[in-house]
């Protein structure tokens, strides 16, 4: 189990560098000025440019840039803005926001696909397992923004149920709708995965024994069937929830939420890559982290995979 761990971690040293490398590069090689753009209609004196230049490295070459991005983030420094403002500061103002509605999201997602993956699970080709596997399909065809407007005007503007702008009623309720709308495609995936993976299980020949020993129903499925379907779950939703943090752009937009991901769109769209490289350094480490983490979990659950 140690030397398990031990390659996990050297694997998640070895990944974060390399893919932090490759979007500092990519981000410092977008075409367009981020000075140009920073000062807008105003001209920039050279003497200013060049200093600017120099002040964030933009004058030196991708290694040496990637470099002082390191030295930066050993010392826990993720830079300023070309503004001059601290990105920890900024984003420490708007982290609160992008959380919540992921990690709401995700608990939906657990909640609502693995029960809806067990029951299609259980009641094999009939209505119930046919609505599921049918609800999930249609869920998946709809694009993000098309059900995001659609749930705005059900349960916003029709049934009043939930408010559609904002976040000044606070958790739950300002963040219930637009969780429901990222967790829909989430848990289309994991209840059409957790059915399959029971159903391949609930074929296996130990499964007979267990029957054949006379365990009720009830404890063959909710101890035996479900824990050894849960691995490519456990796994989905490890993956899943680093997509949720970081992939809440559309969202929050649509939503009016001030969370990272408008100081993402932001950033993008200003050519801010200080900012750009900050923000995907935070969410590469939190998503390698929670990935290890699951493939650790995994390990325990199935002690196989320690031997791959």
């Amino acid at each position: 189990m140690g030397r398990y761990i031990r390659r996990r971690l050297l694997e998640l040293v070895v990944v974060f560098f390399a893919v932090t490398f490759l979007i500092h590069w990519f981000v410092y090689s977008l075409p367009g000025d981020p000075l140009l753009t920073l000062a807008g209609d105003r001209v920039v004196a050279e003497s200013v440019r060049n200093e600017l230049s120099h002040k964030f490295h933009l004058d030196r070459g991708p290694i040496v840039r990637y470099l002082y991005y390191l030295n930066d983030l050993i010392h826990g420094r993720l830079g300023y803005d070309l503004r001059g403002r601290a990105i920890s500061d900024r984003l420490r103002a708007r982290w609160p926001i992008t959380l919540k509605l992921g990690l709401t999201a995700w608990l939906l997602e657990v909640v609502l696909g693995v029960g809806l993956g067990v029951v299609a699970a259980v009641r094999r080709h009939r209505l119930a397992d046919r609505a599921v596997m049918l609800g999930t399909v249609l869920i998946s065809s709809v694009p993000y923004y098309v059900m995001a407007l659609g749930a705005q005007w059900l349960f916003g503007m029709r049934w009043r149920w939930l408010p559609i702008s904002g976040h000044r009623q606070g958790w739950p309720t300002s963040y219930l709708l637009p969780a429901f709308v990222i967790a829909l495609y989430g848990l289309a995936a994991i209840a059409r995965l957790l059915r399959g993976s029971m159903l391949e299980i609930d074929d296996a020949e130990f499964m007979r024994s267990l029957e054949a020993k006379g365990l009720a129903r009830g404890r063959i499925v909710g101890v035996h069937m479900l824990r050894n379907a849960a691995v490519p779950v456990v796994t989905f939703l490890a993956v899943d929830l680093g997509f949720l943090i970081g992939g809440t752009v559309v969202i929050e937009g649509v939503f009016n939420l001030p969370g990272v991901g408008q100081l993402l769109y932001g950033a993008l769209r200003d050519h801010e890559g200080p900012t750009i490289v900050a923000i995907s350094t935070v969410l590469i480490i939190g998503f390698l982290v929670t990935s290890a983490a699951v493939d650790i979990l995994n390990s325990v659950i199935d002690p196989r995979i320690r031997r791959d």
